[in-house]
């Protein structure tokens, strides 16, 4: 049986989908749809351009919360680890740990009006 963790570890990796690729997991499929390719182990796909614009790191920790198989998953603890260390990265300016940050003040698309390249602020 699959525990509450291993849930919202996939759930999670559902969020970094979103944030990742500005969409919707499964987009386009109905409730029973989405259930069949969940339990068939299909879960959403990265593009090359999206995998390229956030390094192997983070694509890495999307796939793994992904994983069809619930002990394939990391904790939480973990991914609050890993997620901790590659803000850390980026801060001590570690363009390779992550996407470099482009602010562009008045973009209508985030509440702060600041488009950050990769991720919304």
């Amino acid at each position: 049986m699959i525990g509450v963790g291993e849930r919202a570890v996939f759930g999670f990796g559902m969020v970094l989908y979103e944030l990742m690729t500005m969409g919707i997991p499964f987009q386009g499929m109905s409730v029973p749809e989405v259930r069949k390719a969940v339990l068939a182990g299909i879960s959403p796909r990265l593009s090359s351009d999206e995998e390229e614009r956030y390094g192997m790191r983070l694509v890495s920790l999307f796939r793994r919360c992904c994983a069809f198989e619930p002990d394939e998953r990391p904790s939480m603890v973990s991914v609050e680890a890993e997620l901790v260390s590659m803000v850390a990265e980026q801060m001590a300016g570690n363009a390779a740990a992550f996407s470099v940050l482009s602010l562009s003040p008045g973009s209508a698309a985030s509440p702060t009006s600041a488009t950050v390249r990769g991720w919304w602020w």
